[in-house]
Parts: structure tokens; sequence; C-alpha cells
């Protein structure tokens, strides 16, 4: 399958791209401190729990024929990806929260503009996946952004995968789902001639 090399390519992407395009004031190495990966749905990997400010989730979205399935004798599929950005925004209870969410909302809607210009139509982002694939069929188009959460959501360090202890649980973060999709690929299927 083809959607984990997609994946794989997405996280790496976002990587390079955020190290050598740091937001201003922006003292998180996206690379150094581990806050990209790719995983089975929206939450961060247990071992994430104590990201510094942003971590970025990538992971499955739909898998569909494409509109040549009917005419062309080969394999065309469609992919998409989610991306969910997290910000960590204070603890528990909610002092002085509405004072700083604006500031929080701004800071996170500079992190989603810096992940979407990081994978929307990015070609480099294609050849790295395509280098994970085996055999000639490869991806053929780019990812599109097509829509995000809004608004943001709120969510208790309880939304993280097993949370382990109590400083963890009490903290909350402000999170975005970005959709990403129409990534094509096309491959020739190997039929015996009878």
């Amino acid at each position: 399958m083809s959607l984990p090399q997609l994946l794989s390519g997405v996280v790496t992407q976002l990587i390079t791209y955020g190290n050598a395009n740091p937001l201003s004031g922006d003292s998180t190495a996206w690379v150094l401190n581990r806050t990209v990966s790719a995983e089975e749905d929206e939450q961060p990997p247990p071992e994430a729990t104590g990201f510094p400010d942003f971590y970025a989730t990538v992971h499955a979205g739909s898998w569909n024929a494409g509109e040549l399935q009917d005419t062309n004798p080969g394999l065309h599929e469609v992919f998409g990806f989610y991306i969910t950005v997290a910000k960590k925004i204070g603890t528990r209870p909610k002092t002085k929260f509405y004072d700083a969410a604006y500031t929080d909302n701004q800071c996170l809607y500079n992190r989603i503009r810096q992940v979407i210009k990081a994978v929307n139509w990015n070609v480099d982002l294609i050849a790295t996946a395509n280098a994970l694939l085996s055999g000639n069929d490869k991806f053929t188009t780019p990812p599109i952004w097509k829509k995000s959460e809004s608004p943001f959501r709120v969510v208790g360090g309880e939304w993280l995968a097993n949370p382990s202890d109590k400083v963890i649980v009490n903290n909350l973060y402000l999170i975005c789902t970005l959709e990403f999709g129409e990534v094509n690929r096309q491959q020739c299927l190997e039929r015996g001639i009878t």
C-alpha cells in the first residue's frame, strides 16, 4: 500500500520546511524537538506528551477510486490525509484563558499557515514519497489543501494518547485539523492475456 509512504513524505517535508522557514520568535525547531509524526489518528504519541509549544500529527484520510478507473485498465487511486496541529495554551483551571485566547489563536493560525505552505501543491513531497515506493507506479499529483477546522477546538490533556501524569492531564491545548486530498497514484495492472 502507498499511504504509509505518502504520510512519511509529508512528515519529512514538514520537518524540512519548518526548519528552513522558522516563524519569527519561534524557538521550536521541528526536527530537534520531534514535534511531527505520522500516527493512526490525530492524537500525538505517548512520548510526545511533553512537547514544547506545537505538535503536528499526520494521519490517514481518504482512499478512493479515481475518475480514470472506469476508462483505464490500470488502477487509479486518489489519497487524502489530515494534519492536526496542537498548541499548548495553559493549564486548568482556565485562569485568564480568555485573555490569552486571541494570542494563542494567532500563534496557531501562523503555524497552520506554515503547514499549508509546506504541503499544498508541493512536488518535493511527492518526490520524497515516490522514493519510498518500489516499482514504476508512483504518485502523479501533489496534495491540495481542501479545508481546515474552524473554530479551533480546546481540549484537555486527556486528549493525548495515554497521558501518564496529572500535570499533562491538566494542560489545555488548542487544536485544528487540516484536510489535504487529490493525491493521485496510477498503476498498471499486471494481468495474463488469455
